[in-house]
Order: structure tokens, then sequence, then C-alpha cells
């Protein structure tokens, strides 16, 4: 709009400043050469339609290749020389519409039947106003690609900034902050990118995390499994080759292998574990189940297991009716950690103490284990993949899992979704 304002100003002072001072922008030189290129042009139209001197009204289909030309019949030459006698004696006398200007000037053009004289006029008025206009629509077209880029310039400079920042990103370099610009449509794109950014930054992150545990945790097994292996193969070779003193060193031999053989399978579940809490789990099917009975249950079995290894147990069963979705393969895993835990960490001179209470305000049944972490004679190595396996099925389930630990007491919270509404169904939450 801005432009077209100022193109049309400008066309009309141009045009104004022309006429006032009676300026002229076509030379007579230039007249001339459009005269010249005009009647060529109007006589190969006369004789591409072959015309007649009859046919002198179709002149008027003719299109000029200028603009401000147009052609004025003046006659034959007869009557050419008649009005050129008629106005040298009666000055001013000559037709309304033709000067003795035209007359003279005019030129033959040759018809089928004859030829007649034309006068092929260029208005220097109309040309100069032709090209003041094309004079304003480039002004126009300048000023408008001006104000473009004066207008647009930012929002162009922005796109490049997000073109490069992309190039960054691709080449692998995601800690660079993206700057956002605006609330329009391209400062949504660029907090997209930056959301983006950040999420594939958080991700590979982990992805570093999980293959540097992964490696040390291999490294590290592979490490302390070369000893008892070597011990082994040891034992073995001379079991092998009978080169034990008599059958209680024999037996003294068998046994330590044994031993090996024990330590070498845990130090290979500690790998089998570590790698299944960061494999992909694949979801079974979930189940509703009497919450109560399945609870209570699993709690009995696994505590008069420990109590069978020396353990004491209480255990505070709940009289409250609930109903739970798990999947039966894989909440057992949950409990299974847990009671090993307490069967390597816990001060078997100490009571554990497993509470199961019902939230019914917040829906859920929280299971409490509390146990005295003993002192270790030896040193217990741990990665602690137990306790992620835990969490990982806890929410696959819904659930959470929390520990306190406050060096002599630890604490274990397990806290399950739960439906209290007696005649519940499946679905039906």
């Amino acid at each position: 709009l801005i432009a077209f304002m100022i193109s049309t100003l400008f066309f009309i002072g141009t045009y104004m400043f022309l006429r006032h001072f009676r300026l002229f922008v076509t030379s007579q030189e230039k007249i001339e050469q459009i005269r010249l290129k005009e009647t060529a042009s109007l006589q190969e139209f006369i004789d591409s339609n072959k015309l007649d001197m009859t046919d002198v009204s179709r002149i008027g289909d003719w299109k000029p290749l200028t603009k401000g030309v147009r052609p004025h019949i003046v006659g034959t030459d007869d009557e050419k020389a008649f009005m050129i006698g008629h106005e040298e004696r009666s000055p001013g006398l000559a037709e309304p519409d033709k000067s003795l200007n035209e007359i003279v000037e005019s030129t033959q053009f040759h018809f089928s039947d004859g030829d007649l004289w034309i006068y092929i006029e260029v208005d220097r008025k109309t040309r100069d106003r032709y090209i003041a206009l094309d004079i304003s629509l480039i002004m126009a077209l300048i000023f408008y690609i001006l104000l473009y880029l004066q207008m647009f310039r930012s929002d162009t400079e922005y796109l490049l900034y997000l073109m490069h920042e992309l190039t960054y990103m691709s080449q692998g370099e995601l800690d660079r902050d993206i700057r956002i610009k605006g609330d329009d449509e391209l400062g949504l794109i660029g907090r997209h990118i930056n959301e983006m950014r950040k999420s594939i930054s958080e991700q590979v992150k982990k992805e570093r995390e999980i293959l540097e545990d992964n490696g040390d945790l291999v490294t590290a097994v592979s490490h302390d499994l070369r000893t008892p292996l070597t011990r082994q193969i040891g034992y073995l070779e001379i079991l092998h080759h009978k080169k034990y003193r008599d059958d209680a060193q024999r037996d003294e031999y068998i046994e330590k292998a044994r031993n090996n053989a024990f330590v070498m399978k845990d130090m290979t579940d500690r790998i089998f574990k570590y790698f299944l809490v960061f494999s992909h789990m694949e979801k079974g099917q979930m189940t509703q189940v009497d919450g109560k009975e399945y609870i209570n249950n699993v709690l009995k079995e696994q505590s008069d297991y420990l109590i069978s290894r020396g353990f004491k147990v209480c255990v505070k069963e709940t009289d409250e009716s609930f109903f739970m979705m798990v999947d039966p393969e894989a909440l057992p895993r949950v409990f299974d950690n847990i009671f090993l835990n307490l069967e390597k960490y816990a001060d078997r001179k100490k009571e554990i103490f497993v509470v199961c209470r019902p939230d019914k305000e917040n829906k859920k049944i929280i299971i409490s284990f509390t146990n005295t972490v003993q002192i270790p004679t030896v040193k217990i190595d741990s990665a602690g993949v137990g306790l992620k396996s835990v969490a990982r099925v806890m929410k696959y389930h819904n659930g959470e899992v929390k520990i306190e630990n406050n060096g002599n007491e630890f604490i274990t919270y397990l806290s399950f979704n739960a439906v209290f509404e007696a005649g519940y169904v499946k679905g039906s939450e």
C-alpha cells in the first residue's frame, strides 16, 4: 500500500512537472525514428490484409508498435494537392481536423488499387505520460522491495539463524541453546526446535550413561571372573591328573571347586540381572486379582523362606479387601529382588518388619520393608541392579518404589494402585 501511494504521487508529480514546464522526454529525432518504424508496420498491415481504397476504415484495426501513435487519413494525390493549394491561398481554411503540417508530413501508402496519403501522428504528451507511468512503476517496485526487505529482514535473519542451528544439531552439537524470538510462527518453530534439541540431548545422555554402565559392569565382572575361573581350572587340573595326596585332599579340592563355581554363578547372575533391567520389557497380560489374597500370600511365602534361613520376620498383613491389576510374570520379580536384598544385607540378629497398609484416600496399597543393615565382615559388591529392576517393574505397573536409608536402618516402600469398591471388574477404572 505504501509503495502504491508513493508510485502514484511520483507519477502525478512527474507528469505535472513535464506539463508545467512544457518539457518533452521524447526528442524530435526519436519521434522521426518512431514514425519510420510505424510507417513500415502500417504498410505491412495493408499488404498482409490486401486492403484496397474501399477498406480504409479497416486501418483502425492496425495495432501500432509504440504507445501514443495514431494514423490520420489525408487522401489521394489530388486531394492532398488541393488541400495544400487551398491552404496557401486562404490560410487557416483547411479542414478542421487536419493542419498544414499533417498534410505536408503525411506519407504515401500503397493499396492494391492505388495510393493514399496517411499522416502518422506521434503524440508527445501521450508518450511522456506512458514514460512517467513506467518510471513510476519501476520506482514503486524498488520502494516495495526496499520496504519488504526492511520489514522482513529480522524474520529472514532469524530463519537463517534457525537453519544454522539445525545444521549444528545435525553435526551432533546439542548443547547450543536456541534463541527464541517473539510469539509468532517463527518464534513457535524456534521453541519447538529448542525442545526437540533438549529431548534429543537428554536421550543421548541417558544412552551414553547406559553404555558406560554396561561397559563398567562388564569390565569389572570380567576382571573379577578371571581369578575364580583360573583357580577353578587349577583345581580341575589337579583332580583330572590325580595329583592329590589322599582322599581328604581330593575332597578339599572338590569343595574349593564347588565354591568357585557358586562364585562364578553369582557373577554371571549379576550380569544377567543388570542387562535385564535395561533391556526392553515386553508387556504381558495385566490381570485383575484379589489384592488382599495376592499380597498376603506373596509376603507369607517370601517371609517363610527368610525365617528358614535364620531371620526374624514380623509380617503385618492387611484385612482390607481390594483389587489390583498385575502382570503375574513380572510382578514376582519385585518381591524376589527385595527379599534377596534382605537376605544379603539385613542383620540376622535384628527383626525385619513387613507392613501392608491401605491408603483409601489416594486409592493406594503401600507395603514397607524395614530392616537393620548388618556390618559386613567382607566387602559385598553390588551394582544396584536389583533395585533398578524393582523400579522398572513398578513403573510398568503404574506404581512407585521409594528408598530410605539413614545408615543403620533401611526401608523400602512399594506403592500400588488399588480399588477398594466392592464388585470392581476389570476396565471399570
